[in-house]
């Protein structure tokens, strides 16, 4: 009877009128987005909630809005409201607001974003850079404004320094924050890395994973490890951004 009773609240709230907590408005329940903390809100409304928690750079309030739930919004719900564009921003985003509430991050050298020229640091890890100012991407290395990933694909420029990943055994990473902030979110939809079992997490297009307890680098589509992805992917190899 749960199961069947459970069914038939949701087809009833499918069909029936329910009210927006934001904008009042009723609309059709199917045209609501239930989170799992089981409130309710317009698809309107929450792309505009999403959108504006983006622009301020506040992401870290970016739950659900109803004051005090504090209710997850999941990212492949994050993504489809945001888009890929804003969603890898997310990403980078939530990635930098975990850095900075850290007091034992180490920062190097700042750099001139080549947009807007405001100073940004760099925390120890990948190359690839978003502007805190602007949100434009740069690399760190050449201190070009990118599109994404593919600025490194043809091995000119590394997305992780030879450096570092000699170094990642010594000092936590930003990647390994990254990665176990969306073990502990995210876990339900995590799979093992080839190298040492670990549970990790895709999070996004990009199917190169670092794992956040071994360290290596691995592809999300064959479990294979990763020696340089700019040998691994590209038209004769895995394809590194695909949905899912």
């Amino acid at each position: 009877m749960g199961p069947y009773n459970e069914e038939q609240r949701l087809e009833n709230f499918l069909k029936t009128l329910q009210e927006c907590c934001i904008c009042f408005g009723e609309f059709a329940g199917a045209e609501f987005i239930r989170l799992p903390c089981q409130h309710f809100f317009c698809e309107k409304c929450m792309k505009t909630y999403t959108d504006v928690h983006i622009q301020d750079d506040t992401v870290n309030k970016l739950s659900c809005p109803i004051p005090k739930c504090g209710g997850m919004i999941p990212p492949g719900l994050l993504k489809r409201l945001l888009g890929d564009e804003e969603f890898e921003k997310w990403e980078s985003l939530t990635l930098q607001k975990t850095l900075e509430s850290m007091s034992d991050v180490i920062l190097r050298d700042a750099k001139q974003c080549p947009s807007c020229k405001m100073a940004i640091s760099k925390t120890e890890g990948c190359n690839k850079m978003v502007c805190q100012n602007c949100g434009k991407y740069f690399c760190y290395r050449c201190n070009k404004v990118i599109d994404g990933y593919d600025h490194f694909r043809d091995g000119a420029c590394e997305l992780f320094p030879q450096e570092d990943i000699r170094n990642w055994e010594e000092r936590m990473n930003h990647r390994q924050v990254l990665g176990q902030v969306q073990v502990q979110l995210f876990g339900d939809h995590g799979h093992t890395c080839p190298q040492c079992g670990q549970i990790n997490v895709k999070v996004g297009n990009n199917n190169h994973i670092f794992c956040w307890a071994c360290q290596s680098h691995y592809c999300y589509l064959c479990r294979k490890i990763v020696r340089r992805g700019s040998q691994h992917f590209g038209p004769k190899g895995c394809k590194q951004h695909t949905v899912g």
